[in-house]
């Protein structure tokens, strides 16, 4: 334990003593916080992703042996103000600066990156203390920052090799310390063979919602027992186990061809609350047939079902391999409140679907569910090898793909919600696919490093 309160000048992603420059104003010569009313910490309102940034007054007194030197200690705050905005000249500056605090008796310090700095003399500095005694008694150091703590070394997360259709963590899942969702400054997903992505999803899943064992991301559609429209069967499926087929025969305008519920696929049905996006893993039999398909979701036996608006198209033109189509966004349960075990049990997501020309069928494989209440990213580029998300310290976030040799080829258009980890054990849920077909037997290794916040202090944490 030490005590510290410093500005530190340092690229994000580098270790303690790697700054590259530092202003002690705490035991600091000649710039000290003021004893009583040096510093009362502002404390940010609400959580990521709508907290906003806050502002601290550090109250400091600058005492010299003369006013040469003086000037010096107030230029080197100048120079730290100047180096506040220069962050924001662009990619090519290293590193922003920081504030670093830490109590006395406090175990951890923790840093919180600056977005804003100004100084003003709160006294002449022609008074006698001033002009006589080279002792400015008030200057005012105004600092409007990010409004978390973070800890001060990032966490390199777990290492797995997910599957590509709603892959998981097996076994023991992250625990993410603090009290406020982590910041993920890098997220990167890397196939584990030599194939090329061109679109990833990620979406992280806490205890918060259920046990995170019994959650279920990846909805079969070939089981037995679903509810299934008169043109549509359950057909073995050339992958393996069985899938849900629309022939089309009676019917081909706009109807609801698959049902699921909640129950068809666990049994651990209030475990799966949440909130999520949800891909329809689905291929047309020939190149000629064209297929909109649409979701909605509802109450098995209900007549209130939420229909999303549009459809998305499954092209045989395109591609009759399977593929992921975005169906559009779920809640479970719908309204708030404490549903009794039937009300998850018979919670349903229909998929319509119509065939607009040609004569083939439509098969559906599966739903994959990615949760997005607690965190999600998703990314698509030109197919790459491996992709990486960065969240830099002000919160933008971008990121880079590359080839299987490992060179940058393209900066991927990222699109993110509620995006940080969730504090307390951890999982994500991850789906990715080729440019025009979405292979069951691809993995992909995802790395993780993220950085622990706090509101106010971190102790021991």
């Amino acid at each position: 334990m030490a005590v510290q309160l410093l500005l530190a000048k340092r690229a994000d992603l580098t270790a303690v003593g790697a700054e590259i420059s530092t202003l002690n104003l705490l035991t600091g010569a000649g710039l000290n916080i003021e004893y009583m009313d040096g510093w009362q910490a502002a404390i940010a309102a609400g959580n990521p992703p709508d907290a906003s940034p806050v502002t601290d007054v550090l109250n400091l007194v600058v005492t010299a042996t003369s006013h040469d030197i003086l000037a010096g200690y107030l230029q080197s705050l100048d120079d730290k103000v100047r180096q506040v905005q220069e962050f924001w000249e662009g990619p090519q500056e290293p590193g922003g600066v920081w504030l670093r605090a830490q109590l006395t008796n406090e175990t951890n310090a923790r840093q919180a990156f600056i977005r804003e700095a100004a100084l003003s003399f709160g006294e002449s500095i022609y008074s006698p203390y001033t002009d006589d005694s080279s002792v400015i008694r008030k200057l005012a150091l105004s600092l409007v920052r990010q409004p978390f703590w973070e800890e001060m070394t990032a966490t390199h997360g777990i290492i797995y090799a997910s599957n590509c259709l709603g892959g998981t963590i097996s076994g023991t899942p992250m625990t993410i310390a603090g009290d406020i969702p982590a910041r993920v400054v890098n997220i990167a997903a890397a196939a584990t063979a030599a194939n090329t992505l061109k679109e990833w999803w990620f979406g992280f899943r806490s205890t918060r919602y259920g046990t995170l064992a019994n959650f279920v991301p990846v909805w079969d559609l070939g089981i037995a027992g679903i509810t299934r429209d008169a043109d549509t069967t359950q057909v073995a499926n050339p992958e393996g186990g069985n899938m849900s087929r629309c022939t089309f025969t009676a019917v081909a305008t706009m109807l609801a061809r698959v049902i699921p519920i909640i129950s068809d696929v666990t049994a651990n049905t209030s475990d799966q609350r949440g909130r999520f996006h949800v891909l329809l893993r689905a291929k047309v039999s020939n190149n000629t047939t064209v297929c909109h398909v649409q979701m909605a979701d509802g109450y098995d036996g209900g007549i209130a079902w939420r229909t999303q608006q549009g459809y998305q198209v499954i092209d045989g033109a395109v591609t009759t391999s399977f593929y992921l189509y975005p169906m559009g966004t779920i809640v479970i349960p719908p309204t708030r409140g404490t549903p009794n075990t039937s009300s998850f049990a018979t919670f349903a997501i229909a998929i319509n679907a119509a065939r607009i020309s040609g004569a083939g069928t439509l098969d559906m494989d599966s739903l994959v569910l990615i949760p997005y209440g607690e965190g999600a990213v998703h990314a698509i580029a030109p197919a790459a090898n491996e992709l990486e998300i960065f969240t830099r310290e002000n919160e933008a976030v971008d990121g880079y793909t590359y080839s299987v040799a490992g060179q940058p080829i393209n900066s991927p258009a990222i699109d993110c919600q509620n995006w940080g980890c969730p504090i307390g054990s951890t999982m994500w849920v991850f789906a990715a696919q080729r440019a025009t077909s979405q292979v069951i037997a691809d993995t992909a290794t995802i790395y993780l490093f993220y950085y622990s916040r706090w509101r106010t202090l971190r102790g021991s944490d």
